[in-house]
């Protein structure tokens, strides 16, 4: 017997092979769901003795002045794993498909700018200056909250590691690809 133009045996393996990928496909989407709330929770829960560090800290940097430099070591060693934390969760959310690029045409000297105002008292204290190169006309095709964030690390990377001097940013575009 003929279901359409195919015999009825592969029509009904056809089928059944059709059910399987779709009962597949939900226990992939329900083991993703589980994974990101236990990505959710593990944030929560990682974040909130952070949080009681950092508060503990600047307390005792206020009552011992003393330890104010250890504190303020602690401190910041507390808001980078704060960071990594969010980081981590924010790369689950595109991995679950709860979050995706919204790429745009932007200009690259203005998303520069933006990022360096953030690091200017930073880089003050090191003595540092800053200085951009390229032509202003260039846009950049990218998700400008990531771009941000990334030319953030960078720059947060360069004052980490430097002292007294000037912190060069050359951008462009070089085979559809954003340069910096």
């Amino acid at each position: 017997e003929y279901v359409g133009h195919l015999p009825q045996e592969l029509y009904n393996a056809v089928l059944e092979l059709k059910q399987s990928m779709a009962r597949q496909a939900q226990l992939h989407t329900e083991k993703t769901e589980n994974m990101f709330h236990y990505f959710e929770n593990l944030s929560h829960e990682m974040k909130t003795p952070l949080a009681v560090i950092r508060a503990a800290c600047e307390r005792t940097e206020q009552k011992y002045p003393v330890c104010a430099q250890s504190m303020e070591v602690v401190t910041l060693q507390v808001d980078r794993m704060t960071e990594l934390i969010s980081q981590i969760l924010q790369l689950g959310r595109f991995d679950c498909g709860r979050q995706s690029l919204h790429f745009e045409y932007i200009q690259a000297r203005d998303l520069l700018e933006a990022v360096i105002n953030d690091f200017f008292a930073l880089a003050a204290e090191k003595h540092i200056q800053f200085s951009i190169e390229g032509d202003p006309q260039i846009q950049w095709y990218c998700d400008t909250a990531w771009m941000q964030e990334a030319v953030a690390n960078v720059i947060k990377n360069c004052i980490e590691h430097s002292t007294n001097g000037t912190i060069v940013l050359r951008y462009g575009i070089t085979n559809r690809l954003n340069r910096l």
